[in-house]
């Protein structure tokens, strides 16, 4: 079968995507189904700094490093199964079963994070903003997520983390997994909060994007106030060129102010409340926007 992608998205950085991608995976991972989280955030802020990821051992397929010993191999140059390395270089074979880094507490979700090191993060620049390279790097993004496709019962999940922006990479790579036949379905999440700068933004990108995606989520975080107040702001903005959109009634909230969240990265304990995987579950797997 092949893979669902969930797609997660944002105008600025800052919003919580990177928590909501992870609160993603941990939710949907619970009905036993394979999850992959892809961190496309190449600007340095590795999942494998925030959580307590175990690499691959280099040259030994089935093994992996423990915390410590990844950490040692960080700071050095051992050449480390970072996702820089199957995405940038077209020739590097990508298997997903042996680029996979592991976390403890998530046996049946692979990682696979970004490269925290500085030359790579420099490489990485022109993939995501200049368009022809970032054209090369969308392409080859749908390739490696073929590869998840399986011959068995269980349909494979694909959490995607894109960098904040809509330009570049996020916009070409919702282009080329739109028209993708090598994935079972697309389902793009675009992720902000009730800084006003943000949510207006949000709110012309959701508007443009839908046209193009009828499953488009819009999720609202880091909210403390009530969602019909922002909904009415919402549509006050988009008066009167684009009032026909009713794109207000479509924001959900995802219902956390952000407490729960930032518990992701204090601790290298992977567990989030019972409430908010089951409104992430609730949210990503609702009929219809």
């Amino acid at each position: 079968m092949m893979p669902v992608v969930h797609g997660f998205l944002s105008v600025k950085g800052g919003v919580g995507k990177t928590s909501l991608a992870i609160a993603a995976a941990l939710s949907l991972a619970r009905r036993g189904q394979p999850v992959a989280v892809f961190d496309l955030d190449l600007s340095g802020t590795s999942l494998a700094d925030g959580l307590a990821l175990c690499a691959p051992s280099p040259g030994r397929p089935g093994v992996w490093l423990s915390r410590d010993e990844t950490m040692q191999a960080r700071k050095g140059t051992q050449d480390l199964a970072f996702i820089e390395r199957y995405l940038l270089e077209p020739d590097a074979t990508f298997d997903p079963q042996t680029a996979a880094w592991r976390h403890p507490d998530t046996p049946t979700i692979r990682w696979y994070p970004s490269s925290p090191r500085q030359g790579d993060v420099e490489a990485s620049t022109r993939r995501l903003f200049f368009e022809q390279d970032a054209e090369r790097t969308a392409e080859r993004l749908e390739q490696m997520l073929s590869a998840f496709s399986t011959d068995g019962a269980e349909l494979p999940i694909v959490i995607v983390d894109f960098p904040p922006s809509m330009i570049g990479l996020p916009s070409l790579a919702l282009r080329q997994l739109h028209r993708s036949r090598s994935i079972a379905d697309f389902l793009p999440v675009l992720v902000s909060t009730p800084d006003r700068n943000d949510l207006f933004r949000s709110a012309e990108a959701f508007v443009d994007l839908r046209r193009q995606f009828a499953a488009l989520r819009w999720l609202l975080n880091k909210n403390t106030m009530p969602l019909e107040e922002i909904r009415a702001e919402v549509k006050r903005f988009l008066a009167p060129q684009w009032s026909w959109s009713g794109a207000e009634r479509l924001l959900r909230d995802v219902g956390w102010s952000g407490e729960g969240l930032g518990t992701l990265f204090r601790t290298d304990k992977l567990h989030l409340p019972i409430s908010l995987l089951d409104r992430m579950e609730a949210l990503l797997t609702e009929d219809g926007p």
